[in-house]
């Protein structure tokens, strides 16, 4: 594909996905994964050699190793990220489709402007034989008419049916569910990436939870993309604390919530002194006083 081929086609970013997907890296790495996808976007590939890929992002050497796994070398020597390439081949296949209706739509009016134009040359070519008749035999069909002669000029031609209103294109996912199997099409980089991302989640134990919630509201179980449902699910359970409520909780966590607990028990036993007048005060200092003998 040329580069003017490649400037139409639009780079999708599943902004949920990417942060997922990127949970703890720091700024730079982020920074280079993005570019490094923009490129592979751009360029149909990356070079397999790391000096090269350095020329193109400087200083991606120094956070290669996070991102080494993300763009493996395919036989034909090229680094390519696997999911961006299954999008970009659908946005090009997209782009094609375009293209081609574009195209028979145009030739469809041209045809319609051609049409009409020998329709109109054909009745003016038939005003003028009348108005000047040779001496033809007549016609057998006895035309005359401007409708008769569009019908003989311009025949009916079959075209194509009626454009009907374009869908928009649908992320295809594997993740899906149902009453009798559950969950399906959870691969083991799912479940490796979610613990990553939500550290205090018991996947097994959500995915329980989700299953027996959808069952209970089967008006809402009818979802077009169950891996958005399941990563709101678990977003919600990491942010309220985790499956347990408790995970993620050290001892000297505990330790502090014990002595907490303790000063506010102590707090609600206080009782103030009794109120003393200020001569009270002054006499009750006085029966404090430390003698010599006393020291």
């Amino acid at each position: 594909m040329s580069a003017d081929e490649r400037v139409d086609i639009y780079m999708p970013l599943y902004v949920r996905d990417f942060l997922t997907a990127t949970i703890g890296w720091t700024a730079s790495e982020r920074g280079h994964y993005l570019t490094l996808l923009m490129l592979q976007w751009d360029r149909e590939g990356l070079p397999a050699d790391i000096d090269a890929l350095g020329r193109l992002s400087p200083g991606v050497a120094e956070v290669w190793g996070v991102l080494q796994d993300k763009f493996p070398v395919e036989p034909d020597g090229q680094r390519r990220n696997a999911r961006l390439e299954e999008h970009r081949g659908r946005a090009v296949e997209l782009r094609r489709k375009r293209s081609e209706a574009g195209k028979a739509a145009a030739a469809a009016r041209l045809g319609s402007i051609n049409r009409s134009s020998n329709v109109e040359q054909t009745f003016n070519n038939r005003s003028s034989i009348d108005n000047h008749p040779p001496s033809p035999s007549p016609s057998p069909s006895g035309i005359s008419s401007r409708e008769e002669i569009i019908q003989q000029a311009a025949p009916v031609v079959a075209t194509s049916d009626s454009p009907k209103r374009r869908k928009r294109s649908q992320h295809h996912d594997a993740v899906s569910w149902d009453f009798e199997s559950g969950w399906g099409g959870i691969t083991a980089d799912d479940r490796k990436t979610w613990a990553d991302g939500f550290p205090a989640v018991v996947l097994d134990v959500e995915l329980i939870r989700a299953s027996e919630w959808l069952k209970a509201n089967p008006t809402r179980a009818h979802k077009s993309n169950w891996r958005r449902f399941l990563v709101s699910w678990l977003t919600r359970s990491q942010d309220r604390g985790g499956t347990n409520r408790t995970a993620g909780k050290t001892p000297e966590d505990a330790a502090k919530r014990a002595a907490l607990e303790r000063k506010s028990k102590e707090f609600a036993e206080y009782r103030p002194a009794p109120y003393r007048t200020p001569k009270e005060v002054v006499a009750l200092a006085a029966s404090m006083t430390l003698k010599e003998e006393d020291i």
